[in-house]
């Protein structure tokens, strides 16, 4: 058996002096679980909107070597989140999630017009979350 911990990235878009609080959540719920706690590294990036180029996040994600990438979508940072996983998806066959106010009752239009999104969390992420973590590891 492969004692490597799978390296789950959690990325989120934000405007200046602003934090993603979900994320933050979501990492504590899962880690909550002792079983996946052994199995999984759960890391947060954070980047401010208009600052920090699109090439940069890229090479900084790539450079996690991530197993799995989850980002947080809304509104104002949709379009820069897509054109991230994008780039990610053609460098890298990382399994990419999107999650969010910004996707959530719009799943169906963005696994159609984005086909290198892999999955979208509908509504309240948690449980979902939980058990597609516990899918990836076991």
């Amino acid at each position: 058996m492969n004692n490597k911990k799978k390296q789950i990235l959690l990325i989120a878009l934000n405007f200046e002096n602003e934090y993603s609080l979900a994320l933050y959540y979501l990492q504590l719920f899962i880690l909550k679980h002792k079983e996946l706690k052994k199995l999984i590294d759960i890391n947060i990036l954070e980047y401010e909107l208009n600052v920090v180029k699109e090439k940069k996040i890229v090479v900084e994600i790539l450079d996690k070597k991530p197993d799995l990438i989850g980002f947080s979508c809304n509104i104002w940072n949709i379009e820069q989140t897509l054109n991230i996983a994008k780039i990610i998806k053609t460098f890298n066959k990382i399994p990419i999630i999107l999650g969010g106010q910004e996707v959530t009752n719009s799943y169906i239009d963005y696994l159609t017009l984005y086909p290198f999104i892999d999955i979208i969390v509908n509504g309240e992420g948690e449980t979902v979350f939980l058990e597609l973590i516990k899918n990836f590891v076991y």
